[in-house]
């Protein structure tokens, strides 16, 4: 008698526990604005305190969500619990479910754990749906999981255009300096101008320098126009979120300067407007005698931004 009184006080004591999870988790996933920032703060800290059991609540009756807040209460708590949280999530990975699985590949993601970059390496395979290929893709990037390389580098390919644009940032954070050639690639080829601009940011925010002598270099070796206009587009990319000095400069303004006399006017605009990220009394004055002589509307409306830059202390 006394061992069945046992067992239904620790099944009332699970109880307990489940509810009051429940409860903790609720006020953890509600919007953490005005009033109610404190008790999203002490329900995620109260959860996080619990530990295991709030642990077994998260992977037993959270990790299908479909809401945003959700699941931003499951990433504060399995941040802090991140070796804890180590066999759930092993377990997590095995699920048949794509949203258990785009959640757990998010989260591995956004907790930046390492420990699973073999795993998630898997569910870059075509056997999978698009939306888990696409999550293990980003969690890759964040986690800087440099074996995944080749495996993104095919998925920058991809035919699908979501995949591509979510593979193209991630083979950049894992490939590093090796990645330039294949994001240049992308510069140059692909159809949609988002991935285009996806690589260029990735390029110039990965490998700044050798991303930026990839592009003068290829500038130098084609004549075809549109090639050039899509290489100065990115240069301007990379031009407002770097600071160049020296050789690699000198170089870069020599090539803009020549291009802003192109006969297409649209290489012509963009390299003016790349012009107008580096901006010394010499290239101010040619552009504002440029500025006298040129017809293009384009040109034209480039022009005007280089100036209004340099006017406005910009650069």
């Amino acid at each position: 008698m006394g061992a069945l009184m046992l067992v239904f006080a620790v099944m009332a004591a699970d109880t307990q526990d489940t509810a009051r999870v429940a409860e903790l988790f609720r006020s953890a996933s509600k919007w953490r604005v005005g009033e109610a920032v404190g008790e999203v703060d002490s329900a995620r800290k109260e959860l996080i305190s619990m530990g295991k059991i709030a642990l077994d609540y998260i992977f037993s009756q959270k990790m299908a969500t479909t809401s945003t807040l959700e699941y931003r209460a499951i990433k504060s708590v399995v941040r802090e619990l991140r070796q804890d949280a180590t066999p759930y999530i092993r377990r997590c990975l095995q699920s048949d479910n794509d949203t258990v699985l785009v959640n757990c590949l998010r989260l591995i993601g956004d907790i930046k754990d390492t420990v699973f970059g073999g795993d998630v390496k898997r569910f870059l395979d075509e056997n999978y749906s698009g939306r888990v290929r696409r999550t293990a893709a980003f969690a890759l990037g964040r986690l800087k999981y440099r074996d995944a390389f080749p495996k993104l580098a095919k998925c920058v390919h991809d035919t699908s255009f979501r995949m591509r644009l979510v593979a193209v940032p991630a083979a950049a954070e894992t490939g590093g300096k090796d990645a330039v050639p294949l994001l240049m690639d992308v510069v140059l080829n692909d159809e949609f101008f988002l991935i285009r601009m996806e690589a260029a940011h990735a390029l110039a925010k990965s490998a700044p320098d050798d991303g930026l002598k990839a592009a003068l270099d290829a500038i130098d070796s084609t004549h075809d126009h549109n090639a050039k206009s899509r290489l100065l587009q990115i240069v301007g990319v990379f031009l407002r979120k770097d600071r160049y000095d020296g050789a690699l400069l000198r170089r870069l303004r020599h090539v803009l300067v020549e291009l802003s006399n192109d006969d297409d006017p649209v290489v012509r605009g963009y390299a003016v407007r790349a012009l107008g990220n580096i901006m010394d009394g010499n290239v101010k004055t040619a552009l504002s005698v440029m500025m006298a002589g040129e017809e293009n509307i384009f040109v034209v409306s480039q022009l005007e931004e280089a100036l209004a830059d340099s006017c406005d202390g910009n650069r």
